[in-house]
């Protein structure tokens, strides 16, 4: 009885389990009192146990001179509904000699890379999703700048999030600051049920 009390009292178990996008751990911590045995269960629920908290670029985000002509507008949302409005993450360039993009998942993970942009979409996609994006872009007159940041993939927007600060396509404007009219989209935004 003995050793099995010093078993019991110096077990600890730890369980990792993954569930749709989170992650479940349960630890498991047995004891004896008075020749009793009881057992502690601690669920804790993440969201990601991988995931890093910022995407990591690798490089800072700058602006052309203002003497280059040159744009890059780049959309905060699409819509892949396939109903002809913001369906693929598309970005505008005017005087742009080159541009290099990559995407990534919420786990920094490369998804799609492309010297030759024809705009993106991910082939299955449900509810609201976090991509993340790096440009490389070459004006034609010859300045080399860098884009980082976030863009919302969604069929239905969930609980609590702001549309306000979605950027679409179609809200393109080269003569606005920031190049979009803010609130112009066309762009039907439903709830997720």
């Amino acid at each position: 009885m003995c050793l099995c009390r010093l078993i019991l009292w110096s077990a600890f178990y730890m369980l990792n389990f993954k569930l749709s996008n989170h992650y479940i751990c349960l630890e498991l911590n047995p004891f004896m009192k008075s020749n009793l045995l009881f057992l502690i269960i601690t669920v804790t629920l993440f969201t990601s146990c991988s995931k890093k908290d910022k995407f990591e670029c690798g490089v800072e985000s700058n602006s052309p001179p203002t003497e280059d002509s040159s744009i890059l507008f780049i959309p905060t949302a699409f819509s892949p509904y396939q109903d002809g409005l913001n369906d693929q993450f598309l970005i505008t360039t005017i005087n742009i000699n080159s541009t290099h993009i990559e995407i990534y998942n919420n786990e920094n993970e490369l998804l799609f890379e492309t010297d030759e942009w024809k705009g993106w979409a991910p082939n299955t996609e449900t509810g609201l999703t976090l991509y993340h994006y790096k440009v490389t872009a070459k004006s034609l007159q010859g300045y080399e700048y860098y884009r980082c940041g976030d863009v919302y993939s969604f069929k239905c927007l969930t609980k609590g999030f702001d549309a306000n600060k979605l950027i679409f396509g179609d809200q393109f404007d080269p003569t606005q600051p920031g190049y979009y009219l803010p609130g112009t989209s066309a762009e039907i935004i439903e709830n997720c049920k």
